[in-house]
């Protein structure tokens, strides 16, 4: 379950399950708004608890601060800073934590980030129609906090509701293969083709 509270606090619960399905309790991530720091910080947290049976105060009192270090990485030389935010055009792509990462010296997740950062650099500099565009990353104290991208309204799972012609569909399933033939000519790979991970890019 995922939620945003008025100040603009992210928080995301997910079920712990024993091998034979029986809930074990919550796993908790969360970035908090910052007023006094002007910062997102990230927290993170275990509770004994089903989802269902926490309301807001319970899950804060189980929230641990998660080192910066560990989540989000220093912004390298030469990288694009991503211009003001603009809901209506930008989607801002948050790291992907859980609370074994807030242990002192665990960088995985943003060793992830700033690897993902790299490679939209790359993309950035070599763009494509069927890839959504890049406007950079999200800095905060030097460290990258969120990366920067057009906003697609829809995922491919979402879009074939939508009534489309055979030529849309031709059209689409073209796109889709010339955008992955350019990844493909730069060296890279996505590893995640599937319709959830597929939104069709406003022209």
């Amino acid at each position: 379950m995922d939620y945003e509270t008025a100040d603009g606090s992210q928080f995301s619960l997910r079920e712990i399950a024993s091998e034979d399905g029986a809930s074990k309790g919550t796993l908790i991530a969360a970035f908090v708004d910052g007023r006094v720091s002007k910062r997102r910080n990230a927290y993170a947290g275990k509770s004994s608890q089903n989802i269902e049976e926490l309301d807001e105060v319970a899950v804060i009192q189980h929230l641990e601060a998660v080192p910066s270090e560990n989540v989000f990485p220093l912004l390298p030389k030469g990288f694009t800073i991503a211009p003001p935010f603009d809901a209506k055009n930008h989607y801002l792509k948050a790291p992907q934590f859980t609370y074994d990462d807030k242990h002192p010296g665990n960088t995985f997740v943003a060793n992830v980030l700033s690897h993902e950062a790299s490679i939209l650099e790359q993309l950035r500099q070599h763009p494509h129609p069927s890839i959504a565009q890049y406007y950079g990353a999200c800095v905060k104290d030097g460290r990258i906090t969120h990366l920067c991208l057009k906003r697609c309204y829809c995922n491919l799972v979402e879009y074939s509701h939508v009534d489309l012609s055979s030529g849309d569909r031709e059209r689409l399933m073209t796109e889709i293969r010339e955008g992955i033939e350019h990844m493909h000519s730069l060296g890279m790979a996505h590893n995640d083709i599937n319709p959830r991970a597929q939104h069709p890019i406003p022209r």
